[in-house]
């Protein structure tokens, strides 16, 4: 059974239903920067439900991950998202 429209034969409109024609084992959700399907057994990345493909992952780019971590710059997302701490010397 689909675990996005939990029937046992996806339509057309289901996301699972491309990688159930080619093998790729059920759908388990679309990645947060490509939209595309995320099958099961597929590497990816996880974080607060949010899905990013490995492919995603390796080309992104740094606007790119400030865009999923809701970031406006590499400052904040280091020093109030990643935990780095600013200092002056």
């Amino acid at each position: 059974m689909c675990d996005l429209c939990g029937m046992s034969s996806c339509p057309p409109a289901c996301p699972s239903f491309e990688g159930e024609l080619a093998g790729m084992g059920h759908a388990v959700g679309r990645c947060a920067l490509c939209d595309g399907t995320v099958h099961s057994d597929e590497r990816v990345l996880v974080k607060g439900g949010a899905l990013l493909c490995e492919e995603c992952a390796e080309a992104a780019d740094v606007g790119d991950i400030l865009d999923l971590e809701g970031a406006e710059s590499v400052w904040e997302l280091l020093c109030e998202r990643l935990g780095w701490c600013p200092r002056v010397y």
